[in-house]
């Protein structure tokens, strides 16, 4: 016994109307649109990326204002942080850490790199410099 088939070769259950506006919209050619500024767009996104990635800023480090930048390197096609801190008007030293994968991190190592070398310098004591080690 054959299979008999009660398709005739139309498409079942969509409209034929939807498949004649579907296919005339494909000819029709496309409306004019505002031009878009990819200069602006591109401005902004640079200009959002750039504050995430870079990052300059203060902090109280052992009772004296400090200063910090963090910023972006890569490595293999990944991107690492260094960052270093220093206390202008107090100590010439200056704190580094490089090669962590999060910016946070480059500068807490950083701080900790701080005050290692505060302590190993005399300025200040190992009790005062536990709370950040």
């Amino acid at each position: 016994m054959a299979a008999t088939s009660t398709s005739s070769g139309r498409c079942q259950g969509v409209p034929r109307l939807l498949l004649l506006s579907l296919g005339l919209a494909l000819l029709l050619p496309p409306t004019p649109t505002s031009c878009i500024d990819f200069e602006q767009i591109l401005g902004q996104i640079f200009s959002k990326v750039a504050t995430q990635v870079f990052q300059k800023g203060e902090l109280e480090l052992l009772d004296h204002i400090c200063s910090y930048t963090t910023k972006p390197h890569f490595y293999s096609w990944k991107m690492y942080y260094r960052c270093s801190i220093w206390c202008p008007g107090w100590t010439p030293i200056v704190g580094q850490a490089s090669g962590h994968r999060r910016a946070m991190t480059a500068r807490i190592e950083a701080t900790k790199d701080f005050v290692k070398k505060a302590v190993a310098s005399g300025l200040v004591t190992e009790e005062e410099a536990d709370p950040w080690l």
